[in-house]
């Protein structure tokens, strides 16, 4: 129990509804019938998701893109350099501690909390991957879910997907991230600063 929540009638009752009110028993696929098929269902969300994400069909203005800046030498090399142990615990440190967990059911508290037990051995496996290249398979496993926009959200539409993925490749997206922030200025144009923090 978290924050004092007891074991009671009420607590079962709110922890009941929650879990109604998050599960999809039905949607409206494109032509307008609804599906009921937890099977059917299940192939319509990769299906809907890949027609939305897919820019075969669209205008690519990147192609005529002048690079007008790039990285000096220094600033590549910096980037490329080994990552060290204490980058590493940095990275994990950073991160809000209590996001939802990962497909292993771990989130960024247990590696904090726990960090002297397992600090050496999440270190030799992040090193690794940077050395290798090659991603983590013990750990390659992300759970995309589904959450309504919308208190009455009958199509997939209606939700917006998420991605949980284990701790080990939050903390490589974290430290990549922190590396970026320190040259990224030396890349952007002043009109090309609405997403940099402080832009």
């Amino acid at each position: 129990m978290h924050l004092g929540d007891k074991n009671s009638k009420f607590f079962h009752s709110v922890v009941k509804v929650k879990t109604a009110r998050n599960h999809i028993s039905s949607l409206i696929y494109d032509t307008g019938t609804r599906v009921s098929n937890m099977e059917v269902l299940k192939d319509m969300a990769p299906e809907y998701h890949k027609k939305l994400f897919n820019h075969s069909g669209y205008w690519n203005v990147f192609t005529k893109l002048v690079v007008k800046k790039r990285l000096t030498l220094d600033a590549a090399a910096w980037l490329e350099r080994d990552v060290s142990a204490n980058e590493i615990q940095k990275a994990l440190f950073d991160m809000n501690s209590e996001k939802a967990p990962g497909p292993d059911g771990y989130n960024a508290l247990f590696f904090q909390k726990n960090w002297r037990v397992i600090g050496t051995e999440v270190t030799t496996s992040i090193q690794s991957f940077f050395n290798s290249g090659k991603p983590l398979k013990a750990v390659d496993h992300t759970f995309v879910t589904l959450v309504p926009e919308t208190s009455s959200a009958s199509s997939l539409s209606d939700f917006r997907p998420i991605s949980c993925c284990n701790v080990l490749y939050k903390i490589i997206t974290n430290l990549l991230s922190n590396r970026l922030k320190a040259v990224i200025d030396d890349l952007n144009s002043y009109n090309q600063s609405a997403f940099i923090q402080g832009g």
